[in-house]
């Protein structure tokens, strides 16, 4: 009789154990939804930011122009020659 009586513990303890693990899962599904729900938030919020830069154009109204002011600066001599 007393190992129904541990038999029937067992079982109830292992039922509370998973009952917890299933509250606590949904807590964490619900947690992660939630940081799901703000990077696709901020993801937005950099979208618009990207959409709203403006680059400049080169000299001849493309991005070629700016070749040169993206590169290392220039050095320039004393007798003012520009040695690249």
């Amino acid at each position: 009789m007393a190992w129904i009586i541990v038999v029937v513990a067992i079982a109830v303890l292992g039922l509370g154990l998973l009952i917890w693990y299933a509250v606590r899962l949904t807590r964490l599904v619900a947690d992660l939804a939630g940081e799901v729900a703000t990077l696709a938030d901020q993801g937005g919020q950099l979208l618009d930011l990207l959409a709203s830069v403006q680059i400049p154009d080169g000299p001849d109204g493309d991005l070629d122009g700016l070749d040169g002011a993206l590169s290392a600066p220039h050095r320039v001599t004393d007798s003012g020659a520009d040695v690249g």
